[in-house]
């Protein structure tokens, strides 16, 4: 778990000139007294002398009891938030992407100084909390709370810390700021410039960690209670916190309560009406904090041979449309909090799949979607098998739009009610185009040079059109998938095991130039996209198939490879070890699963993504076609089926 928790490079340059009081005698000074103000969001904690830690038997032994002065603050704040409740999400951020005066500091920043982690995130802190915004602070705690303990627990005195938090309302972050308080020499809650001014994120930055060795006990029985007992106790009872440190946190809590609700207000206000005279404010104040702010911090261009690190890895896709897309939601908080009180028959009633119900398809989904391989050497001395806690569901992807599998796994879920299994070989549209075996045959003779060998898995169809065509082919048996349609999508361990073992079982078959046909249920997980990947090293050219449920009972998709290079013996030697670890653990009924093979950040690049993500796409929505069309043909009444 990462120590920093600072959201982007701008963050960290504003908080460095509060802390070290950063020479400013060549600042030029006229500016807006609103710019001003908004790079100057600071509060520090004035430590006390009896601000100290309980004896290790009084702390997590105690029920959480609420400050009631601070919680009127909580309460008056979510009032000002609910006047929020009826504005479109997409209407909402467009609008305060607007007048954020900030808004255009990244892009400048990126353009004058080649600044590119500008708008990277190694961790943000937080998840989704749309459902309930009001209850974020309590929602995000125990995150909270194994950040700090993992900090207490690894920090070299002296060190320092900077936590990403929200709300400090409630008694669990009043702990939290307590216990920094006492294992740092100063802590200071900063509100960056760049950082929307309605929203509530903070950043603590604790400066002189008086080291692990005076709270040992302390953090011992932190750590003992990770995992589902984090949150049960309060960490510590209301009489260990001093008065003095209370009155401290309320005022800290105060001042940024005051300046987001004004945010909030002003916003409201010119969201109503906002004339040319405002709109040119406006644009006044964000060139006003451009400038600024290069002025501030001293904003540099550097040539590339004064660079740290003069090689970086290119082609990693984190700034790409998939990764790190905010859950872009157009309804407003009102309709979706309408909409989770239906039940599942109502919400298909009132169009829960409308969006979906006339994608019919007319051609092969993955027709002109190809994938290029041979394009980069492999290095398998840096691969590891990652292991982990068996999953219980894929609740996301980075290979997916995760709004999408939100939907997908809420249809799974709301179908499966009742104790009813989802078939997809039971499911089909009569409007649909369903690949037959001899136009995939058409689709990959396109790809492959005359004369070479084709072998097919599962697809025993299409071996029998590649047979009657007279064409070299081979087939080797595959079962369909135990649960085709489940949360746990190509997570299941069963399934994992099935497809290195097929794969590997080809790599023995397959000669030079030789193509492959293999059945894929989804490319959700890091382990099957790692299947792809070594595909995508060992063929020259692989596209896929959609819909293709006819031909692969249990799987929607295949994927065509052709013009297969035998792969370097290091990397069989890495799969053949996976194999073998995955068997152990799947016969054993381990509660641990191989996770990951391939490098993260390997799957995270160029077309690679692009291709995974167009596969998952185009699996999941003919398959919330299908669904979509069933479950609404059965919830209409009766006398509309007529």
């Amino acid at each position: 778990m990462f120590l920093l928790f600072c959201r982007i490079l701008v963050s960290i340059n504003l908080l460095l000139p509060f802390l070290t009081g950063a020479n400013s005698t060549m600042f030029n000074c006229d500016f807006p007294p609103e710019i001003k103000s908004l790079f100057n969001k600071q509060f520090k904690y004035n430590k006390q002398e009896d601000w100290h830690l309980p004896q290790t038997s009084e702390i997590l032994s105690s029920d959480h009891k609420e400050f009631s002065r601070l919680l009127i603050l909580k309460e008056s704040l979510n009032k000002v938030k609910n006047l929020l409740s009826d504005k479109k999400l997409d209407d909402w951020h467009r609008h305060t992407s607007f007048t954020n005066k900030a808004g255009k500091i990244v892009p400048e920043v990126r353009r004058q100084a080649n600044a590119e982690l500008c708008t990277q995130a190694w961790s943000d802190g937080s998840f989704d909390c749309q459902g309930n915004p009001g209850e974020q602070e309590t929602l995000v705690y125990p995150l909270h709370f194994c950040e700090v303990v993992t900090c207490l627990a690894m920090l070299s005195p002296g060190g320092s810390f900077v936590l990403k938090m929200f709300t400090l309302f409630q008694h669990s972050s009043v702990n939290l700021m307590y216990l920094l308080n006492c294992c740092f020499e100063t802590v200071h809650l900063i509100k960056p410039g760049t950082s929307k001014s309605g929203n509530s994120e903070v950043y603590v930055v604790c400066l002189g960690y008086i080291g692990r060795e005076a709270i040992q006990g302390h953090i011992e029985k932190m750590i003992a209670h990770l995992g589902t007992e984090v949150g049960v106790k309060s960490l510590f009872s209301h009489h260990s916190i001093p008065a003095s440190f209370l009155q401290c946190h309320w005022e800290c809590c105060s001042y940024f309560y005051d300046h987001q609700t004004h945010t909030i207000l002003e916003n409201l206000k010119l969201f109503s009406h906002m004339d040319e005279e405002d709109k040119l404010h406006l644009n006044m104040l964000r060139e006003s904090a451009v400038s600024y702010y290069l002025q501030r911090f001293q904003i540099k261009y550097i040539p590339r041979k004064h660079w740290l690190v003069r090689k970086p890895r290119v082609g990693c896709s984190f700034n790409a449309r998939w990764m790190g897309t905010r859950n872009r939601r157009t309804d407003t908080y009102n309709e979706r909090k309408q909409l989770e009180a239906l039940t599942w028959s109502e919400k298909v009633t009132q169009g829960y799949f409308t969006s979906f119900l006339g994608e019919h398809v007319t051609s092969n989904l993955g027709k002109g979607c190809f994938l290029e391989g041979w394009n980069c050497e492999m290095k398998p001395e840096d691969w590891y098998c990652l292991q982990g806690q068996r999953l219980s569901r894929i609740h996301s992807s980075s290979f997916c739009d995760c709004e999408l599998l939100n939907k997908y796994n809420e249809t799974i879920e709301g179908c499966s009610k009742g104790g009813s299994v989802i078939s997809l070989t039971s499911l089909s549209c009569s409007s649909c185009f369903l690949q037959p075996a001899r136009d995939v045959v058409s689709s990959l003779l396109e790809l492959v040079e005359n004369g070479h060998h084709v072998l097919v898995c599962g697809a025993y169809s299409v071996f029998e059109v590649l047979h009657q065509s007279q064409l070299s082919s081979g087939f080797i048996e595959c079962s369909p998938p135990e649960h085709p349609v489940s949360l746990l999508h190509d997570g299941d361990p069963a399934y994992q095991q099935q497809l290195i073992s097929l794969v590997l079982q080809a790599f023995q078959q397959l000669q030079t130039g030789d193509s492959f046909l293999l059945p894929l249920l989804s490319s959700l997980t890091r382990f099957t996209a790692g299947i792809v990947y070594i595909l995508c090293h060992c063929f020259q050219i692989i596209s896929f198939s959609c819909p293709t449920s006819n031909l692969t009972s249990g799987t929607n998709a295949v994927l065509m490879c052709c013009g297969y290079q035998p792969l370097p013996s290091p990397v069989l030697q890495h799969l053949h070890q996976l194999k073998q670890l995955v068997d152990q653990l799947v016969s054993s009924a381990s509660s641990q699963q191989v996770l990951e093979f391939i490098p993260m950040e390997e799957l995270l690049k160029g077309y690679f993504l692009e291709f995974l993500w167009d596969l998952n796409s185009a699996i999941i929505r003919h398959n919330l076609h299908v669904i979509g069309l069933y479950e609404h043909d059965k919830t209409l009444p009766k006398v509309d089926r007529v």
